[in-house]
């Protein structure tokens, strides 16, 4: 894992924020980094139902989009929401730092709370939902200048901490945290390779 020079730091962002809206405030995102690239790849680790993965599609058509979306009702509408969009492929599981079977409680409000942990956002009922590595499946897809955006609702540092081979590859890590504790976790992961370019904190 290389140590970015201080020039190269503008070509990184980290993001601390919801996903979507973080996107189309992010002035980074629009035509300064994928660009730079001959080879576009983004990674959408908690897809949903396909907010992100159309925006970042309509910024860049010409990227191949990989969808790792783990709830059934998501899946349903993601698969439905991108079928136009040839250059796609989407995985109806989640990722996490070892393989398993979990439960996926439901959100109360709305499916973006949808966690495996328990909270007072979730409610009791659930389905069985599969986790698989995500260092044995990203490394089938990740390239050099991959983009990659993580929203799973307290899984992110898992994930992390299983692809930190991949840091030197991830021009660009779009994600979401859920408690100081986690913030402090990731920050230690990624401090060598990647500058915090934008965040955005919600109590």
């Amino acid at each position: 894992i290389k140590k970015y020079s201080d020039s190269e730091y503008e070509k990184l962002a980290e993001m601390y924020s919801d996903t979507f809206s973080a996107i189309e405030k992010d002035p980074v995102i629009k035509g300064k980094i994928i660009a730079q690239t001959d080879r576009d790849f983004i990674i959408d680790i908690g897809a949903n139902v396909g907010a992100s993965a159309i925006y970042f599609h309509s910024q860049y058509p010409n990227a191949q989009l990989t969808c790792f979306e783990p709830s059934t009702n998501n899946f349903h509408y993601l698969t439905k929401n991108l079928k136009d969009i040839t250059q796609t492929t989407l995985h109806p599981f989640g990722l996490s730092n070892t393989t398993k079977s979990v439960t996926l409680f439901q959100g109360k409000s709305q499916c973006l709370q949808n966690s495996i942990f328990a909270s007072a956002e979730v409610s009791e009922s659930g389905e069985q939902i599969q986790l698989e590595d995500a260092f044995d499946e990203l490394k089938k897809i990740i390239e050099d200048q991959t983009i990659i955006k993580i929203d799973t609702e307290g899984c992110e540092l898992e994930i992390l901490d299983s692809i930190k081979k991949f840091f030197n590859k991830l021009q660009v890590i779009y994600l979401e945290f859920h408690s100081e504790k986690d913030r402090i976790r990731i920050d230690n992961l990624l401090n060598q390779t990647h500058g915090l370019w934008n965040a955005s904190v919600k109590h």
